[in-house]
């Protein structure tokens, strides 16, 4: 794509975000307060408990929390006791458009909502359907998880071969977007990273076909645009410990660790693949990944789950084992698509991945799935735990999670910004 041509397309986007995000929802200004008396707080920050406490929302924000807080008659006052309070849960790694109508998409979202799911994260998708059903649940015209979303960037390679791009680009006959950029070294990439910026995207994802040198030059562009930098953990030829040193704040997908183990990459995806069955699966060293990680404070998007679906990448839980024993931040994920016949998102699943077999105490996969997935998109400052300060995205739930994740199932109520949801009170697609 010629720069004359980005330029134009980047300005037509920013003035069609622009129209989007103007029609918000006029903001109310109300003092009435919404207590919930007597929980026991799940402190993920902490990895404690803290019983018969009182948690303060007042316009969409957690004000207070302490023991027999004082009210008014005027506060709405719930009390809760002998339940159990976390976070709301962050989905860090989603597709939600995948062939995916406009109806579709809200219904899962509301689906999501229902099930204690109050942000995502989507790496991958079309772009304007997302900004249109962002506005949409701002606006109380839907309902869903708050969402935060990528501008995705690739070489030719990936364009050749890939078959993601039509349900990305949402475009009839056209092959790329500004949010589904062709990115080759070379390009401006001031242009690249304002038009992916443009879109209202989070940060970028950077797919694959790029060395050690241009991903530095990558990640140092979307940081002067203020955009988070996300990316496969293997690049094709850039390997996992040289994307780990590249400047990227999150790496997708454990079982890429796996090619650590081939010793010459070669120069592009094709080459890679071609000696793919050279690897030392057993043998694959990790260790100069764990060091380089750790030193960048990088974040691992294991999506462990859809592994164990597939079925080909019984690795990704042993790398992922001794990433958590070694200290690496792991964000839970689920790399699939929403199916609302399913008895509950899977998330929930991931969750119970971490637990069962890669040794997780269930604190710790809860935080996987709050303050560490808020992480992901730079928005622990008002997501992830329950603290002063933050977004009011609690779920409170019968049973304690921490003696069984699977007691998410006892979901009573979910609040995302201060508003109240009750499951059943909820319309059901």
């Amino acid at each position: 794509m010629n720069t004359v041509l980005k330029g134009i397309i980047c300005l037509t986007v920013i003035l069609s975000f622009l129209s989007i995000q103007a029609q918000t929802v006029k903001k109310t200004n109300t003092q009435k307060r919404l207590i919930l008396r007597n929980v026991s707080l799940i402190d993920v920050e902490a990895k404690t408990i803290h019983k018969e406490m009182d948690i303060v929302i007042s316009d969409k924000k957690i004000t207070a929390i302490g023991q027999k807080v004082k009210y008014e008659e005027k506060d709405s006052v719930v009390d809760l006791t002998g339940k159990f309070v976390i976070p709301g849960i962050i989905d860090a790694h989603t597709h939600l458009t995948t062939f995916k109508s406009r109806e579709d998409l809200k219904k899962d979202l509301a689906y999501l909502l229902r099930h204690g799911i109050t942000s995502v994260r989507d790496v991958g998708s079309d772009a304007r359907q997302l900004a249109e059903i962002k506005r949409a649940i701002d606006a109380k015209e839907a309902i869903g998880p708050d969402i935060y979303y990528s501008a995705f960037m690739a070489t030719r390679d990936y364009f050749t071969h890939g078959q993601q791009k039509s349900w990305m680009v949402g475009l009839k006959d056209q092959e790329f977007a500004p949010w589904v950029q062709l990115v080759n070294p070379g390009d401006n990439l001031d242009i690249v990273m304002a038009t992916a910026k443009a879109t209202g995207a989070t940060g970028i994802k950077i797919y694959m076909g790029y060395d050690k040198s241009y991903l530095k030059n990558l990640a140092e562009a979307a940081k002067k645009f203020n955009l988070e930098v996300w990316g496969h953990a293997m690049q094709f030829p850039a390997k996992p410990t040289e994307v780990a040193l590249s400047g990227m704040k999150v790496l997708s997908h454990a079982y890429m660790l796996e090619w650590e183990g081939l010793t010459d990459p070669g120069k592009n995806v094709n080459v890679s693949l071609s000696r793919y069955n050279s690897i030392d699966f057993k043998n694959v060293n990790i260790d100069p990944f764990i060091e380089a990680a750790l030193t960048n404070n990088i974040i691992m998007d294991a999506t462990l789950w859809i592994s164990e679906k597939a079925g080909t990448y019984p690795h990704a839980i042993e790398f992922t084992k001794k990433l958590y024993k070694s200290g690496i931040k792991i964000s839970a994920g689920t790399d699939w698509s929403v199916d609302t016949k399913e008895p509950h998102p899977t998330i929930y699943d991931e969750l119970q991945v971490l637990i069962d077999k890669c040794g997780f105490t269930p604190i710790d996969a809860l935080r996987s799935a709050t303050l560490i997935a808020a992480e992901t998109f730079g928005g622990v400052s008002k997501k992830g735990s329950i603290a002063i300060g933050k977004d009011a995205d609690i779920v409170i739930l019968e049973a304690n999670p921490l003696e069984n994740i699977r007691n998410y199932q006892s979901i009573k109520m979910v609040i995302k910004n201060g508003d109240v949801i009750i499951p059943d009170s909820v319309k059901k697609y």
